[in-house]
């Protein structure tokens, strides 16, 4: 019953056709990047996911019990890579060692500067007439607040000074601690 028969597809190949029997497959994700490092390429368990999931090595994708994807790996392929890699990498490194390489040629007979640009100063003028600018704001803007703070304290001696003004008015005479005491009711308005 657990066999599989010759007309079921195996496991799906990923990125690939198959080509070989599964026997081929043999490497599990973390013995594929142990492989990679053995080769003097070392790569990280997820570029070897990511590298099934685009097709760059031949890897069989199984599902886990916990319905997870899980590949099985071609150790071929993955000579196959490393020498893609090392074919690549051999074309863009330059034919001769930086230390072997000719240093260029510099014609040109450079000249310290001895005094800054002339528009350098120019600059320095500019910022130092924005800073004094901002100072000016700034000191305008503190004498607005310190009006505004004066306001406010003239505000809340005229509030307490209605205040002491309504409280006879409205029936009510504050205790000892400050705050208003209801008036017993006078017999004789009733």
């Amino acid at each position: 019953m657990n066999e599989i028969s010759a007309d079921q597809p195996g496991p799906a190949l990923a990125g690939q056709d198959r080509l070989q029997p599964d026997k081929q497959f043999t490497l599990t994700v973390e013995e594929a990047s142990e492989r990679y490092a053995q080769l003097g390429h070392p790569r990280n368990p997820r570029s070897v996911r990511r590298f099934c999931q685009h097709g760059k090595i031949h890897c069989v994708e199984t599902q886990t019990d916990n319905f997870t994807k899980a590949y099985l790996i071609d150790p071929l392929s993955i000579d196959r890579h490393v020498q893609e890699i090392e074919e690549t990498h051999s074309r863009s490194r330059p034919d001769m060692p930086a230390l072997g390489r000719p240093s260029p040629v510099n014609d040109r007979i450079e000249k310290p500067a001895a005094n800054p640009p002339a528009d350098a100063s120019r600059y320095v003028e500019l910022l130092e007439k924005v800073n004094a600018a901002q100072a000016e704001e700034i000191k305008i803007k503190n004498g607005q607040i310190a009006a505004l703070l004066e306001r406010d304290r003239e505000t809340n001696f005229l509030i307490r000074g209605l205040q002491t003004m309504l409280t006879p008015l409205l029936g009510r005479a504050p205790d000892a601690g400050g705050t208003p005491v209801q008036q017993p009711d006078d017999p004789s308005r009733g």
